[in-house]
């Protein structure tokens, strides 16, 4: 992290580091990382921001980074509204023209096994996501080959 900034955890940190980096290195790789464990659309750190998904998956198409999106820590999924998280998710991909490449399941498990119905989440999660139009034709890209582009370090 810049030193302005400390160790700020905030997404939104993530996407001016993202940006001035295409700036001071253009001929430099995108910057490439994965944010996870906050609310996925409203975007519940510290600051609190809700437009972080949209401006993110933005930075993806302009090829100024590669930002994925985990949401394996998103507790509506647990708590039984994994409908409108992937409805709300969908909705975000739509209005930016991305085509779900960087939402991924899989990388928060530490925190996930806190939780008192954790076996319950993976089939929580799939059920939620099979119901969404938008989310059924792409359920491979959410749960196994975004993740495996992401931890590819040749992959765009």
């Amino acid at each position: 992290a810049f030193a302005e900034h400390g160790d700020d955890p905030s997404p939104r940190h993530w996407l001016a580091l993202a940006r001035r980096l295409r700036r001071d290195y253009p001929g430099h790789r995108p910057l490439r990382l994965n944010i996870g464990h906050f609310d996925m659309v409203n975007c519940k750190s510290p600051q609190g921001d809700p437009e972080v998904l949209r401006e993110g998956l933005i930075l993806n198409r302009q090829g100024d980074a590669r930002i994925y999106f985990d949401l394996s820590f998103d507790d509506r999924i647990l708590a039984g509204k994994g409908a409108d998280l992937f409805a709300e998710l969908a909705k975000v991909c739509r209005d930016v023209q991305d085509d779900g490449d960087y939402m991924m399941f899989g990388s928060d498990w530490i925190m996930l096994a806190n939780q008192p119905n954790v076996g319950e989440f993976l089939k929580l999660a799939y059920a939620a996501a099979s119901s969404d139009d938008f989310w059924k034709d792409r359920l491979d890209k959410l749960f196994r080959s975004n993740l495996k582009r992401f931890l590819d370090p040749m992959a765009n």
